[in-house]
């Protein structure tokens, strides 16, 4: 059985994940204990290496300053530099599987051995038509009301994916509209043969005010999806 500090762990992940550079998409009810910032780069030495089930954390040093943070299972050494981007703040955390409480430690997406980002978030995609029964993203979340738990169809370029968390995948796509600077549309699915950069079309059912708990609400999400082949 899952943890309540693993289910947390992973609330974080899926908060930090669906953010991306839209940190709009998803609304914290609480937010006295978490600080968010989804863009800074931070270049850290391993000091420290804390493995607790699917989760690590690690103590790293960055100029001058040592600070925990915690992300998916994920093997790194003592010594070797490491990069990461932007994460989760939270205040007197406290680990079941440590038995530890840190007084801050940082939930990031990923940590990687290489400064550069991976390939995502493309914002020049050119507007993908849709298809006969395809609805533009623009139209989703400028009406998102209307769609509410009605089953859409999107026909999209996958910019991220973010595989098992809380038991499912989670593909954001684009089709080169917006509404009011948002782009992404966030479907999870148990789909495991899309790949980042496919044009694929999902079809999936819009669930508004998503609650998972610990005062997150997430105001839309399109979930249960599947691919359709064009």
């Amino acid at each position: 059985m899952i943890s309540k500090t693993s289910k947390l762990i992973a609330l974080i992940l899926v908060i930090i994940i669906t953010g991306c550079k839209d940190s709009s998409q998803y609304t914290p009810i609480k937010k006295t204990s978490i600080e968010e910032n989804h863009y800074k780069t931070h270049k850290v030495e391993v000091k420290e290496v804390k493995e607790a089930g699917i989760y690590t954390y690690v103590k790293v040093l960055e100029n001058e300053k040592e600070y925990w943070i915690a992300t998916s299972s994920t093997k790194l050494e003592i010594g070797q530099t490491c990069y990461f981007d932007g994460g989760t703040k939270m205040v007197n955390f406290k680990s079941e599987e440590l038995d530890k409480t840190f007084e801050e430690i940082i939930f990031v997406d990923a940590v990687r051995s290489h400064e550069k980002k991976s390939p995502e978030m493309d914002s020049s995609i050119p507007v993908i038509e849709q298809p006969e029964d395809g609805t533009p993203i623009n139209e989703i979340l400028a009406n998102s009301e209307s769609f509410k738990e009605k089953e859409i169809t999107v026909k999209g370029k996958v910019v991220k994916i973010n595989r098992n968390i809380l038991d499912r995948n989670w593909i954001h796509l684009r089709d080169g509209t917006n509404f009011k600077d948002k782009s992404n549309l966030t479907f999870t699915t148990n789909d495991t043969i899309i790949k980042l950069g496919d044009i694929v079309t999902l079809k999936g059912v819009i669930t508004l005010n998503k609650d998972f708990g610990y005062g997150y609400v997430y105001p839309i999400l399109v979930e249960e999806a599947v691919v359709i082949k064009n």
